[in-house]
């Protein structure tokens, strides 16, 4: 079953959104200003929302997201806000409840990567099917952390999805097309600049020596592997 999404946005980047987030298989509802959002969100009750901060018609993005967050039927539904702003210094001052934002301009790739981590961090049904652990990693979703041997190892949103298709084929050659796809809802063709960074910066997170790898297994030809077993 897909997952429901409501995009409450009055300007193009919602119609760019949608279609994107249709392709990757979410079923979206789309709204124009936060009177309509709101009651869209009690009647469909979606598993997260993704709200524009400026609206320019009814309750701004702010104002809607902690109505949201006071009403009991949508409390709990994970919210992603788009700003222009930096929140970093004021994310909690503002107390409007909304569980993450994302700084415009930003990427479609960025954003898929943010609304399947705080899927997974609001609802553990994501992982029923998934590893989470195996050997010496175990992925922690709730605060996108990595268990590895006996050291807690901090992971950007990216790393975090990276890590986790690849321990979920762990031992074996993941293909890069495979890794695109999973991670950021896409492939890029003839683009392998952005894997290697996040390879490299892993490494440097887990390897003993990140120059001579022995967990994360570069597969030439082929991609990647994630070595854990003995």
């Amino acid at each position: 079953m897909a997952y429901i999404l409501l995009i409450v946005e009055d300007n193009k980047m919602a119609d760019l959104i949608a279609d994107f987030l249709i392709f990757n298989d979410f079923y979206v509802e789309k709204v124009i200003d936060g009177i309509k959002g709101r009651k869209i969100a009690v009647q469909k009750n979606p598993d997260l929302i993704l709200m524009d901060m400026f609206l320019t018609k009814g309750n701004d993005g702010l104002t809607l997201s902690s109505k949201l967050k006071k009403d009991t039927k949508t409390a709990k539904i994970p919210i992603i806000l788009f700003t222009a702003l930096d929140l970093k210094n004021q994310i909690r001052k503002c107390d409007a409840g909304f569980d993450e934002y994302i700084t415009k301009p930003f990427s479609l790739e960025e954003l898929y990567v943010r609304i399947k981590i705080l899927l997974r961090r609001t609802n553990s049904a994501n992982f029923k099917n998934g590893i989470l652990n195996f050997g010496p990693l175990k992925l922690l979703p709730r605060t996108i952390m990595a268990k590895w041997f006996k050291s807690h190892v901090e992971l950007k949103p990216v790393e975090f999805e990276f890590l986790y298709c690849l321990l979920q084929r762990h031992d074996r050659p993941v293909q890069i097309e495979l890794i695109q796809k999973q991670v950021w809802g896409k492939v890029f063709e003839n683009d392998i600049n952005s894997i290697r960074v996040h390879v490299r910066n892993l490494r440097e997170k887990l390897e003993p020596d990140p120059k001579k790898p022995i967990y994360i297994k570069t597969i030439y030809g082929e991609g990647y592997s994630l070595n854990l077993s003995p």
